[in-house]
């Protein structure tokens, strides 16, 4: 009868994702009394994921994702919270920590998916003759513009900014035939700063110039600006 009623109670913690009731699940999964699938929505460390398929894994982070980034871009001037990403995501709060952390975790991968883009697409430049830092933004911004524009305008995080340029650096140096020598410091931060800029009004005003015409003449600007360097 006590087994039975602290099965009840356990449940009940459950249902309502307790915090006490990861506590409990942890402590008592070792000795039997709970069956393991009362474990399943446990929320977990470092946000581990229950044991399902990978299919299913993958498709239900990328539902999660997905609506913390309509959450995010509906007001990015508010603090999102893990209550209105489960709510646009329509899964359970306890689902919801078997992926991630706290919100924060949500769209900081979501920016990590962009800055691994960015990166293959400068690997792909710097290993081809003729890498174009310009174009490397831009066809980031065509697969990627809506988030992009977002994270690196008034509301985005510098921290991301911070990484598109770094990534940038080896393929502006070998794209503008300096040799392999280093940038000057302020002029990288101004070159790469004008070009991400660059790419995000382009994409604001909806594309206006043609590809080719945008990257021209943004290679142009670079190519002026590549002996101006301050000593």
């Amino acid at each position: 009868m006590f087994v039975f009623a602290q099965s009840v109670f356990i449940a009940a913690l459950a249902f309502a994702d307790h915090p006490i009731y990861c506590l409990i699940i942890r402590i008592q999964s070792t000795t039997g009394i709970i069956n393991s699938q009362l474990g399943h929505g446990c929320r977990t460390m470092g946000g581990a994921m229950a044991n399902r398929d990978p299919e299913r894994k993958a498709a239900t982070r990328r539902r999660i994702m997905d609506a913390c980034w309509d959450v995010y871009a509906a007001d990015p001037t508010n603090a999102i919270s893990v209550t209105a990403i489960v709510k646009a995501a329509g899964v359970h709060r306890s689902t919801f920590y078997e992926y991630f952390d706290d919100a924060r975790s949500v769209l900081a991968a979501i920016e990590d998916e962009l800055a691994e883009a960015f990166g293959a697409e400068a690997a792909r430049a710097f290993a081809s003759e003729g890498a174009d830092p310009a174009g490397i933004v831009q066809r980031v911004y065509v697969a990627h513009g809506d988030r992009l524009s977002l994270l690196l305008g008034e509301s985005g995080d510098p921290g991301f900014a911070r990484r598109l340029k770094d990534a940038l650096r080896p393929v502006a140096d070998h794209g503008l035939g300096l040799g392999g020598k280093a940038f000057d410091p302020y002029w990288f931060e101004f070159a790469a700063s004008g070009i991400l800029a660059a790419a995000t009004l382009w994409y604001e005003r909806g594309c206006d110039l043609e590809p080719a015409k945008y990257g021209e003449g943004i290679r142009k600007l670079l190519f002026s600006m590549a002996s101006t360097r301050l000593e």
